[in-house]
């Protein structure tokens, strides 16, 4: 399958400061437009060490920030009726939630942390989307 539609792509990996990941996912969307399966094996079992610095909430806070980020910028061009390439109807919701979000962090709720990132990963998703537009807009 990478002979034939190519490697991941190591601009959607982490560098450097970055968290992005989705190197992976973009490799089986690239399947899929080509008419390719892909099986889940829940039998499967994946080892991965996470390193201690990795389990306080401000890593959890710059990895959303960073997988809204990228999410903007593999979303590519839209053409319609848009800001920033991001399609209305899709603002109209991304600011919904943007504010459900914050009403949840504000009124502490239980749940105040998830919110937060849910938050987090929005402003990645504004900035990454003005800097794909800077790039080709």
């Amino acid at each position: 399958m990478f002979q034939k539609y190519g490697q991941f792509n190591p601009l959607l990996g982490g560098t450097g400061e970055k968290l992005h990941v989705g190197e992976e996912t973009e490799f089986i969307k690239r399947l899929l437009e080509n008419g390719k399966t892909i099986s889940y094996v829940p039998n499967i079992i994946v080892h991965h060490h996470i390193f201690t610095e990795r389990m306080n909430k401000s890593y959890f806070r710059k990895r959303k920030y960073h997988e809204g980020e990228l999410a903007a910028i593999v979303l590519g061009n839209y053409e319609s009726r848009n800001i920033l390439g991001i399609p209305y109807y899709e603002m109209r919701y991304f600011f919904k939630k943007l504010l459900e979000n914050l009403v949840g962090i504000i009124t502490l709720s239980k749940n105040r942390f998830l919110y937060e990132l849910k938050v987090f990963y929005s402003i990645g998703f504004i900035v990454g989307r003005i800097t794909f537009w800077r790039r080709n807009g």
